[in-house]
Order: structure tokens, then C-alpha cells, then sequence
């Protein structure tokens, strides 16, 4: 991919970001006339993001430079980015959220640990590293505060 390119599709999502950000922040409850509201902050950061964001496209499309950028782990980035995105689709589908969590996190460090081997001390040290993280954020959201997911 070349850097332009990316450029431009970083801005853009950018700006749909911040847009998004915007129709978000317009939508939480208003205090009162003279006084700031909580969708105050969102709204200023979001405006400073689309306005940052359109002077990036404007030097990237005047820009003659054509560099291209290379991504040795563009395989593993996509796969990162898919299992994230069936990781937020099935907790909103099923509701399992630490057992979804466990498997994520270990599918992750196995995949991510692939290119030293398949040897099992590696899954064994994956299985127990997912499995503690796990256990901690249980700990720290169920039991210390009182917040289910």
C-alpha cells in the first residue's frame, strides 16, 4: 500500500469518526442554558479531529511523495482485527463475557506466538496466561466493583 493511500483513508475514517462522535455527543441530555454539557468536550475533540484530519488529506493530496509501506505482519494485523470485531459481534450475540474473553486472549497469544513454534509449553504458558488475565478482570470488575458485563 502506498502512503498516500493510507493517508487518505486514515483521514477519512478520521472524519467519519468524528462525525459519529458528534451525532453521539449531540444526543446525551442538556443541563441547562449557560452551562456546559457533557457533550461539550466530545463534541470540541471531535471538531479538532475532523479539522486536523481534512489538513492531513489537503498535504496528502498536494504531496508528490510516493512512498510505499510495507506490512510483514499484515496477515496477523487482519486476523487481530476480525477476531476483535467477532469478539465484540458474539458477546453482543451470546452474553458469555469471560468465557469469551479467555478464548480470545488465548487464540490471540497462540497466534501471535505461532512463528516460534507449535510446541505445547507454549500453549500451556498461553492457556495459563488467558486464564489469569481472565481471573484478574473478573476480580476486578465482578468482585471489587460490582460491575457486570
Amino acid at each position: 500500500m502506498h502512503e498516500k493511500l493510507a493517508n487518505n483513508m486514515m483521514s477519512i475514517l478520521f472524519i467519519v469518526f468524528a462525525i459519529w462522535i458528534i451525532v453521539k455527543s449531540n444526543q446525551l441530555v442538556e443541563i441547562g442554558f449557560n452551562q456546559i454539557g457533557s457533550g461539550y468536550f466530545p463534541t470540541l475533540l471531535a471538531t479538532i479531529l475532523i479539522i486536523l484530519s481534512s489538513i492531513n488529506l489537503v498535504k496528502t493530496f498536494v504531496s508528490t511523495d510516493r512512498q510505499k509501506i510495507e506490512l510483514p505482519n499484515a496477515k496477523r494485523i487482519w486476523w487481530t482485527i476480525g477476531l476483535l470485531a467477532l469478539f465484540f459481534v458474539t458477546w453482543k450475540q451470546f452474553g458469555y463475557f469471560y468465557v469469551q474473553m479467555f478464548l480470545y486472549l488465548f487464540i490471540m497469544f497462540t497466534l501471535y506466538r505461532l512463528p516460534l513454534g507449535r510446541k505445547k509449553r507454549y500453549f500451556a504458558v498461553n492457556f495459563a496466561v488467558a486464564l489469569v488475565l481472565t481471573l484478574m478482570v473478573y476480580g476486578v470488575f465482578d468482585v471489587l466493583m460490582y460491575v457486570k458485563f
